[in-house]
């Protein structure tokens, strides 16, 4: 079990670090850990967001998922490349997103996504 104390950097004040001991210590009383996450990157926050557009799996995913796969096992992949292969339809860019969203293909969410963005297969997609 960790708890996740989830507070901006600049809003971790001196009552924060306070209540932070305090929280870490009664954690460890009872063998929990104990995290603090203040944030990411502001490109790391605007990919994420991005993302969350297409958690819920539609229903063309699965029809996508081959040649999706197929794609993104190329170790030249990017994400111009499945912008490309898409036929116009949006089938195979929505489920590329999906598919990041629940780490089935992998982009740097550190750096802005763009065409020449690499993109992998981490995993069998489901």
């Amino acid at each position: 079990m960790t708890i996740w104390d989830v507070r901006p950097v600049e809003r971790q004040d001196e009552k924060f670090v306070e209540s932070r001991d305090l929280t870490e210590a009664a954690c460890d009383e009872v063998g929990w850990g104990y995290r603090v996450y203040g944030g990411g990157s502001p490109v790391r926050r605007d990919n994420v967001r991005w993302l969350t557009a297409y958690r819920r799996a539609m229903p063309w995913y699965p029809a996508a998922r081959d040649e999706l796969l197929r794609i993104c096992r190329d170790p030249g992949a990017t994400v111009g490349v499945v912008l490309d292969a898409d036929r116009g339809a949006g089938h195979l860019v929505s489920a590329m997103w999906h598919y990041a969203w629940i780490s089935a293909l992998v982009v740097d969410l550190d750096q802005p996504i763009g065409r020449t963005t690499p993109i992998r297969a981490l995993r069998d997609v489901p």
